[in-house]
């Protein structure tokens, strides 16, 4: 005759089996979700109408990060606008500036921040992009006015 088989024991087997196993599905997911960002302040001159928070920010097209937060300035003419830029898309651009936790964008300076539409609806996004000198000076940090195109900065 054989053993009766003990129900609870296997149970709580199949029970414990699939915590550790949701728990190391979830704990190595997470992982792919992390992104290393840093973060970039702008200034326009004009309406930012369209650009929203998440709205995308463009290296010529291509998509490196996003807007994280849009406010008035301290002298309340500008828009000030934050980006998210990923550390992974600077990289693979080649404007990374510096190696290891510190990574900063590589600000040449010719480079450049403008507004860009999508589409008929006039969603909004950041682009960055070169522009030539001559064209579009660099201007002193207390500057009354600004440009079309706008300067990235770190933020302080």
């Amino acid at each position: 005759m054989a053993a009766p088989t003990n129900h609870w024991k296997l149970g709580l087997f199949v029970v414990m089996g699939s915590v550790v196993g949701i728990g190391s599905v979830a704990g190595l997911g997470a992982h792919l979700f992390e992104k290393q960002t840093v973060r970039y302040e702008t200034f326009f001159d004009e309406s930012v109408q369209g650009l929203d928070l998440g709205s995308p920010v463009k290296f010529r097209g291509v998509t490196i990060g996003s807007v994280s937060n849009i406010n008035i300035a301290a002298d309340h003419r500008h828009v000030a606008v934050t980006c998210q830029l990923e550390v992974s898309e600077l990289k693979d651009l080649g404007l990374s500036a510096a190696r290891g936790p510190n990574v900063r964008m590589a600000v040449p300076p010719d480079l450049r921040v403008q507004l860009g539409s999508s589409g008929l609806t006039d969603v909004k996004f950041v682009s960055i992009d070169f522009f030539p000198i001559t064209d579009n000076r660099s201007l002193p940090s207390r500057s009354r006015r600004l440009k079309t195109t706008s300067h990235l900065r770190a933020p302080r």
